[in-house]
């Protein structure tokens, strides 16, 4: 399934939402959105990690600074390089969170977007995480063995 017309167009971020300058503008943006071919994907269900019936493809966290930089820790520990974050301010939780995570199979860290904050209750200090699943036992073990220490370092 690919976006509704209102949002492929770009006109949800122009006309309705006044995200964007110009209509061409705001195409531009979700055309460089991340996500799934459309018509590759089944169904998609949300929901709380504890609740999900299947195991899920990506896990999005909301994330305080500091929880979602010792995740990014966790995975630079693991596998080194650098963590590259892609977002737009909107669509965080679908394209920057979710999209980006299962078509490239990276962690992804994003702002967040007025409608994650409006529908979903991302507060202003926090930051939308996107993890493919195949990481998160990885970085849930670093963090085990690790974030004390880490943090007490930066506190010392």
């Amino acid at each position: 399934m690919d976006y509704p017309d209102n949002i492929k167009s770009g006109s949800l971020y122009f006309n309705k939402l006044d995200k964007e300058i110009s209509l061409g503008i705001a195409k531009r943006v979700v055309d460089n959105m991340p996500r799934p071919t459309p018509g590759s994907i089944v169904a998609t269900i949300v929901a709380p990690l504890d609740k999900t019936p299947i195991r899920p493809d990506v896990i999005v966290i909301f994330a305080n600074v500091l929880a979602a930089r010792r995740i990014v820790h966790a995975v630079i520990y693991r596998h080194g390089g650098r963590v590259t974050s892609t977002f737009a301010g909107i669509q965080s939780t679908c394209a920057d969170a979710t999209g980006y995570p299962y078509t490239t199979g990276q962690l992804n860290v994003s702002i967040g977007c007025d409608g994650a904050a409006k529908n979903a209750g991302l507060l202003d200090d926090e930051l939308v995480v996107g993890v493919p699943a195949e990481l998160i036992e990885d970085i849930t073990d670093i963090l085990d063995q690790q974030a004390q220490g880490w943090d007490d370092w930066m506190r010392s």
